[in-house]
C-alpha cells in the first residue's frame, strides 16, 4: 500500500500503480460552508493567516472535487478561509491575502474570475495594498455584490453594482475600524 501526498493511497503491485478512486474533498478542515443555487456544497479549508489550506472543495451531489493552485492557477493561495454562495447562482471564494473568486456554473463546469485591486475597488490591508483579504460576500435586493474587505487599509466593503461597476464604502464612525468577517442584507 502507498500513501500519496494529496492523493490518497494506492497500492503497488509489480512496479505497477493503481490509486485508489476516493470520493472526498481533499481536508477535512472546514473552516466555512455554504450551499449554492444548485445545491452544491462548498467548503473552505483554510484558518487566519500562516499556511496550510487545501483550497476549496464542491461536492456536485454526485462527486467531491478540489480547486486548488495547482489546477486553477486564478487562486493563487490555497489560503481559503470563506466561501459565499449567493442567489444568482455564484460563489464567492474568500482568500488570505489574495482577493476573491467568483464561480460561476456554465456547460463547461465552472467558470471563475479573480478580482483583486486591479480589476475592483478591492484594497489591502495597510502595510501591503495588494494584500487583500475578503470575507463574506452577499447579494442585496437590488443585485448589488458586497465584498467584506477585511482589514483594508481604508474601506470597509467594496460593492459591485449590476452592470458591473465597482465602488466602496469606509466605515463612517472610524475609518480604520475594519476587521469584519460576517454580514447579513435585510430586505
Amino acid at each position: 500500500v502507498v500513501f500519496l501526498n494529496e492523493q490518497g493511497f494506492g497500492y503497488l503491485t509489480n512496479d505497477n500503480l493503481t490509486l485508489a478512486d476516493i470520493n472526498s474533498p481533499a481536508s477535512n478542515q472546514f473552516t466555512d460552508i455554504s450551499i449554492d443555487a444548485l445545491g452544491w456544497v462548498w467548503v473552505a479549508t483554510h484558518t487566519d493567516g500562516g499556511y496550510g489550506g487545501q483550497g476549496v472543495s464542491y461536492f456536485d451531489g454526485a462527486m467531491w472535487h478540489s480547486m486548488t493552485t495547482a489546477n486553477q492557477p486564478l487562486l493563487q493561495t490555497n489560503g481559503c478561509y470563506r466561501v459565499s454562495s449567493l442567489a444568482d447562482s455564484s460563489t464567492w471564494i474568500g482568500t488570505w491575502g489574495r482577493g476573491t473568486l467568483r464561480c460561476t456554473h456554465s456547460e463547461r463546469g465552472i467558470d471563475v474570475a479573480r478580482f483583486d485591486r486591479t480589476n475592483s475597488s478591492l484594497n489591502g490591508i495597510a502595510a501591503d495594498s495588494n494584500y487583500i483579504l475578503v470575507s463574506e460576500v452577499v447579494l442585496d435586493k437590488y443585485g448589488r455584490t458586497i465584498a467584506l474587505n477585511e482589514q483594508s487599509a481604508d474601506r470597509l466593503f467594496t460593492v459591485l453594482d449590476p452592470v458591473g461597476n465597482w465602488s466602496y464604502r469606509q466605515n463612517c464612525s472610524y475609518n480604520r475600524d475594519n476587521v469584519y468577517r460576517s454580514l447579513a442584507v435585510d430586505g
